[in-house]
């Protein structure tokens, strides 16, 4: 038997977690915790799966940009200046850099659950460091507001760690967490959520481009139309012809003035051509004119079910603050409180099934 869609089999694996978390006290709380972290992790792969699509589109204007004419005529550069080079450092990977502040919340996520699940002290030593690494390692002059923030909490975090590895106090861990949540929440948590911003203009202005490309086509074949039906006689196939590219034509979407995108078609005159030939050219020109307009029309549910995508992102994201509030707070209290994950779970998949909406409709 053949092995079930990806997507498929997470949704089983979601009702079956979700399940989990509705029977409550019916599990183990070492199970229920491993749910949870199965959800985090399905929450952090559905978002680098939108990460991967702006990378895609980030990818595509690039090569937009390079195989745009060049205004002015270019010279070969003959110039080698090393000290320049060097100075000027690698460039910051605007992808890579996203994957690294999801490794940065991952990581604040384990430690968290170090310490509520209440592991031996050489686990939340190594839950520590590991999250020190991850922030140590984020590129953090790239974003000045994070950069102000990031620098003195790892300063913070860093010593904790040194002194949690001579003598383990679970306080000192507690405390260090409690000056890292802010920063993961109001940093790189709201970087993850502002991001969306960047990633729909980007492929808003390639679906735009392709859309403005199919429209200027449609008229363009609009005006082919007008100018050979004006040379025929007129009769009832003629009028059928413009009444229903008419019709097609009012189902694209309207501008932002309220103006359609592609006026309707009317004949002003008619000629004496007739016969076959004249009829079967605006009959293909129709035909044309219909499958362009669905083309546009396609192009235009894609931008809407990539949107849809992103509020499902941004929801999703919102939920796994939460729960990461939710953790600290267990933290705090001391008490291994099973992190309520069903919604963190039903956010997850919302981006997946919209995700699948949008790749139905790409162009």
């Amino acid at each position: 038997m053949p092995e079930p869609p990806r997507f498929i089999r997470f949704l089983v694996k979601g009702s079956v977690l979700i399940s989990m978390f509705i029977a409550g006290c019916a599990a183990v709380p070492v199970n229920e915790f491993s749910a949870y972290r199965e959800s985090f992790d399905q929450a952090r792969r559905a978002g680098e799966q939108v990460l991967i699509d702006y990378a895609a589109a980030k990818k595509e204007v690039e090569s937009l940009e390079i195989n745009k004419p060049a205004e002015v005529p270019s010279v070969r550069a003959v110039q080698f200046d090393a000290e320049e080079l060097a100075s000027r450092g690698d460039a910051v990977d605007a992808v890579a850099v996203r994957l690294r502040a999801w490794e940065v919340v991952a990581a604040y996520n384990e430690a968290l659950l170090a310490l509520v699940e209440g592991r031996p002290a050489a686990q939340v030593e190594a839950a520590t460091r590991n999250l020190v690494d991850s922030m140590a390692n984020f590129p953090v002059n790239a974003f000045q507001d994070l950069a102000a923030r990031v620098t003195p909490v790892l300063d913070v975090l860093s010593t904790a760690l040194t002194e949690l590895q001579k003598a383990y106090d679970r306080q000192k861990a507690l405390d260090a967490m409690a000056a890292v949540g802010p920063v993961i929440s109001d940093g790189f948590i709201r970087l993850l959520i502002k991001d969306s911003e960047l990633f729909y203009n980007l492929r808003f202005g390639l679906n735009d481009r392709k859309f403005r490309k199919t429209i200027r086509r449609i008229i363009a074949l609009r005006k082919g139309f007008k100018r050979l039906a004006e040379t025929a006689q007129p009769g009832d196939d003629i009028t059928k012809m413009v009444k229903a590219i008419n019709d097609k034509l009012a189902t694209l979407p309207r501008k932002s003035n309220n103006r359609p995108q592609v006026s309707a078609l009317k004949l002003e005159r008619s000629g004496g051509a007739d016969g076959e030939v004249v009829r079967s050219q605006l009959a293909d020109l129709r035909d044309n004119i219909f499958k362009l307009t669905d083309t546009a029309l396609t192009q235009t549910r894609e931008l809407s079910a990539y949107r849809e995508m992103l509020v499902a992102y941004v929801r999703m994201v919102g939920e796994l603050d939460a729960r990461l509030r939710a953790l600290s707070r267990a933290a705090d209290s001391g008490e291994a409180t099973l992190p309520q994950s069903a919604e963190l779970l039903y956010s997850t998949i919302r981006v997946r099934q919209s995700y699948l909406t949008y790749r139905e409709n790409k162009q």
